[in-house]
């Protein structure tokens, strides 16, 4: 959230405009069965088997235009962590956990940063502080069956499950995020404040360790109790309070700004480049020689071409599949017998993907290329159902097909998959 994902500090809240009504703004769904366009249940969706409630028109009305508040969007949901849980989690070596203490810290909103001591959480003030801990889903299957439950939108587009404890009045203040989200209440309740979509003309405050909008104007207010959902798009404000002691689910979608495309993508072809790969001039033509301190066109032109010739359809197809499922958390390296693997496999033992795992996959002419955690693996056109078993979170094994029992093997030894 604030300076917990990616917030971009030169925006802030616009003004208020005359005559200003809140449900131009955002809007509150209770959803019945006649309002769900379909009932959302993903193979790893066993964990939620109502699925994710949303209105028949959500993704033409709302997605990446409009707040909304659905209520009941989850039936039956409840925080598959406790707090005990998650200050566990937020003690341990690798998991990136926050505390933010509006109050009672050295300084307003204070950020302490973890891996925290487990004495920290008996000395701390009995309200106004909230602990988030980022991609919660690499470390629970049962938060990662959270990605799983918008199957309209491509995997890759999801970045992580965020989770949230606050004491009662807990918050991270008023601001905005630059991505869509969804925040899930999974206990207790959480009173949020909107405001309007963000500008760059206003102040954000001075000082801080967060990224807060100076001046929030709420335009319309929500209390969300368990199992209700508020989406947002990106660049609206928001400021999230508890009310009593409550967990919330942040379920955020990436967008990778142009810069980072473009930077991202440069880097990687740059570095698969031989050294020896470099310009070249024309034969000079004593006849029509430019001025010394010309650039000419043909010169730009050159490198024009240069950066066309590598910069190929292919080879951005490439970089982004490994992009985009390359784990933030990478696994630990381990010990791995493959012999042991296969002998376990051809005894009919099934994997599952780890629940830090990103696939994705591309089809090509003569077959498909899955990617997983940032590596890339040719399969045949015979391995596409085995291929989206695997991106839709089911089990997968030798008995699925024969041609691609080497990628089971090498996906366990890099820790995608294992054995469940």
């Amino acid at each position: 959230m604030a300076d917990l994902r990616t917030s971009a500090a030169d925006d802030t809240l616009s003004g208020g405009k005359a005559g200003f009504s809140p449900s131009a703004t955002v809007s509150s769904l209770n959803c019945s069965a006649h309002d769900i366009v379909s009932t959302v249940g993903m193979p790893m969706g066993s964990f939620f088997p109502g699925g994710f409630r949303l209105p028949p028109d959500f993704y033409h009305r709302y997605w990446q235009k409009e707040p909304l508040v659905i209520r009941g969007a989850l039936a039956d949901f409840r925080s598959p962590l406790s707090p005990d849980e998650l200050a566990g989690l937020a003690c341990m070596d690798g998991v990136d956990a926050r505390i933010v203490l509006e109050q009672g810290g050295n300084a307003p909103w204070e950020v302490r940063y973890g891996p925290f001591a487990q004495e920290i959480f008996s000395s701390m003030p009995k309200s106004h502080w909230t602990l988030l801990i980022q991609a919660v889903d690499h470390w629970d299957e049962k938060v990662a069956a959270l990605r799983r439950l918008f199957p309209l939108i491509a995997n890759w587009r999801i970045d992580d499950v965020m989770v949230s404890y606050a004491c009662d009045r807990g918050s991270v203040g008023p601001h905005y995020d630059q991505y869509d989200v969804f925040l899930l209440q999974g206990m207790g309740r959480r009173r949020w404040r909107l405001g309007g979509p963000v500008a760059r003309d206003a102040a954000l405050e001075e000082g801080l360790d967060l990224h807060l909008l100076k001046g929030f104007r709420t335009r319309a207010e929500y209390l969300l109790e368990v199992g209700d959902a508020l989406y947002l798009p990106p660049g609206h404000a928001h400021w999230g309070i508890a009310d009593g002691e409550c967990v919330t689910y942040s379920i955020g979608f990436r967008a990778p700004a142009h810069g980072e495309i473009i930077e991202a993508c440069s880097a990687n072809i740059a570095d698969r480049l031989r050294e020896d790969q470099r310009y070249r001039d024309r034969v000079p033509d004593a006849s029509g020689a430019p001025h010394p301190g010309e650039i000419t066109a043909d010169v730009i032109g050159r490198l024009h071409d240069i950066v066309i010739q590598h910069l190929t359809h292919e080879s951005v197809a490439q970089w982004f599949g490994a992009y985009v499922t390359d784990p933030n958390y990478p696994e630990a390296k381990r010990e791995f017998d493959a012999s042991d693997a296969v002998k376990r496999l051809a005894a009919g033992a099934r994997c599952v993907p780890r629940p830090g795992s990103r696939f994705a996959f591309m089809r090509r002419a003569d077959g498909l290329d899955l990617y997983a955690d940032g590596r890339r693996f040719a399969c045949p056109v015979e391995a596409e159902p085995w291929v989206l078993r695997l991106c839709d979170g089911e089990s997968v094994g030798f008995g699925d097909g024969a041609e691609y029992r080497a990628v089971v093997v090498e996906l366990l030894r890099h820790g995608s998959i294992e054995f469940g």
